[in-house]
């Protein structure tokens, strides 16, 4: 069995983009018929089993092995898969927090126990990105946009303030005591659409050099399986099994994720997506929005989510609504 393992931790304001990388993890993979074995922290999102891989043939195309970890993680996760050393690709998504694990499980690299949660996770990825090699790396993406102030209640906004400066403080310092390292590991971006966009280059790149690497370079694919397809499907929409060939609407997709959360919040879950015919309406959500909430693990809700498809037509669309979801 050959593996390609990527470990990927997000903390808790970066659903969003926890969800786009899962989405983009898959259509790279997809590209060069590399199958995908998940794990999820969140059971929500899926079980360990989900991982599994059983391969005896030494020569067969790598399996992208993906262990998810949500922060915060629960008390009963297994935090042996935080074990960053044996991944061939680290991937942490922070804004403005950092991603806190049970301190009374944790040994920072020096052998000595964090005061904080938060110790644990500057303190591991300095030392991942030390331990970075040819062989092994990291990629540090941070959302750079300003967040929403919370005002009230007190507590709360002090603590946002605190953590939003432990974020900045431990990337000065590691931006100080290592400027190279920090160069090569740190990507910075302001929305949903510049982290698709760069994040879908560099994983792209390291599923290249992995093949290579791994494969015999005359078995090796010399092209995408995709390339020569036209992305086009003309007056068709793209559905839910076109999801892995659909892109360039990232920045539509974290819209309507963000409507769905802020009238969930609001006790009135319900949003209309209205355009033009032929706008694109129905591949938005129905390649792009339905794929990832099914999937669990967006800012809407752990998930997991089902889906209805339902067409207006004679008499009140509400009740052909409500029909079909009952």
């Amino acid at each position: 069995m050959r593996t390609i393992d990527v470990f990927v931790s997000a903390a808790s304001d970066v659903q969003k983009e926890s969800a786009i990388t899962e989405h983009l993890i898959r259509s790279v993979a997809a590209e060069f018929d590399l199958p995908v074995r998940a794990s999820y922290s969140n059971p929500l999102r899926g079980s360990k089993e989900d991982a599994a891989v059983e391969r005896e043939d030494s020569g067969a195309t790598p399996v992208v092995r993906v262990c998810f970890w949500d922060c915060p993680a629960l008390p009963t996760a297994d935090l042996s898969e935080w074990d960053q050393s044996q991944y061939d690709l680290v991937i942490c998504l922070r804004w403005s927090r950092l991603a806190p694990v049970p301190v009374q499980n944790c040994v920072l690299p020096n052998g000595s126990g964090p005061w904080l949660a938060t110790d644990y996770d500057a303190d591991s990825i300095l030392a991942q990105s030390r331990a970075t090699s040819k062989d092994q790396r990291l990629r540090v993406y941070r959302n750079r946009a300003t967040p929403n102030s919370l005002l009230e209640p007190k507590e709360e906004r002090e603590e946002m303030c605190r953590q939003w400066d432990a974020v900045q403080e431990f990337l000065a310092r590691w931006e100080k005591d290592n400027p190279m390292q920090f160069r090569e590991c740190y990507q910075g971006f302001l929305d949903l659409e510049e982290f698709a966009n760069l994040f879908r280059q560099h994983f792209r790149n390291f599923i290249v050099e992995q093949i290579y690497r791994r494969i015999d370079s005359k078995k090796a694919p010399s092209k995408s399986r995709f390339r020569g397809l036209n992305p086009f499907r003309g007056l068709n929409f793209f559905d839910a099994e076109h999801a892995v060939f659909y892109c360039g609407r990232t920045r539509a997709i974290g819209e309507v994720l963000d409507a769905l959360k802020r009238q969930a919040t609001s006790r009135k879950p319900l949003v209309l997506v209205l355009g033009p015919s032929g706008s694109g309406k129905t591949s938005l959500l129905r390649a792009g929005v339905l794929p990832l909430l099914t999937r669990g693990g967006t800012p809407v809700g752990g998930g997991p989510w089902s889906r209805i498809i339902t067409r207006p037509s004679v008499g009140d669309p509400i009740d052909t609504l409500a029909a079909a979801l009952l």
